[in-house]
Order: C-alpha cells, then structure tokens, then sequence
C-alpha cells in the first residue's frame, strides 16, 4: 500500500509540475533529489485469518516552498512540487494524488502500480549499504 501511494504522489506531482520525480525507497518520493514526500503506514493483521484488519496511510507533501524557505537544517534534503503558490494548485495535486491513489489501490492485487514505481525508482541498480545492529 506505501508502494502504491508513493507511485500515485509520483504521478500526480510529476503531471502538475512537470517535473521528474523519483521514489527513494518505498516511502520517499523525491524532485530534484530533495524530499517533496514522506508516508507512512500502519496496519494490522488478524491473526486467525492471515487478512488485513486495517491500514491507516499517512502522506505529507511539501506542495509550496515555504516563503522565507526551508530551514538551514533541512534546505539540502528538502524540496517542494511547486516554487510559487498559486490559487488552486494544491487542491489539483490532493486530487489527482487521490485519483491516481485509488486507481492503484482498485488494483492492489494485480500490483498495477509496479510499473510507475520501478520506473521512478532512484535505489533499484544503484549500490546501497546496510547497516545491521551487529555491525
């Protein structure tokens, strides 16, 4: 479900502004290499039935860049859809996230949104490291 949401902010930032994005692992989605996105989700199983009890996803997207911009602490890694502010622009993105969110999750089980995904992915045939409690 984090995959399929990150796919749609993907899409729909990516139509709105015209600019390229990227998804960073499953739950980051990137323009320029800074953060415009982060999600979250949490969810339960039955235990009994092995089914999804519920999912609550959470999406943040820096959809402005702030006036006075980003903080000195975070102005390298973060990043907004658009530079200027203008009358309608974040409802349009809140809509077509929620557009493209629901055509993907209509279709959950088929992982039609695994297309848009790898496309978009800045992690898949780059070299990462992992770093493990052991060391």
């Amino acid at each position: 479900m984090t995959t399929a949401a990150a796919a749609a902010v993907a899409v729909a930032a990516e139509n709105l502004s015209g600019k390229k994005t990227e998804i960073k692992w499953v739950n980051d989605v990137l323009i320029n290499g800074k953060k415009i996105c982060g999600i979250l989700t949490e969810a339960a199983l039955d235990v009994e039935s092995g089914s999804l009890d519920y999912a609550v996803l959470g999406i943040g997207i820096n959809a402005y860049t702030p006036s006075g911009g980003f903080p000195e602490e975070i102005k390298n890694i973060a990043g907004a859809v658009f530079e200027q502010k203008a009358a309608d622009l974040r409802n349009r993105l809140a809509a077509e996230v929620l557009k493209s969110f629901y055509g993907f999750y209509s279709s959950l089980e088929g992982r039609g949104f695994l297309e848009e995904y790898r496309r978009r992915s800045a992690v898949i045939g780059k070299r990462i490291s992992v770093i493990s409690r052991d060391g």
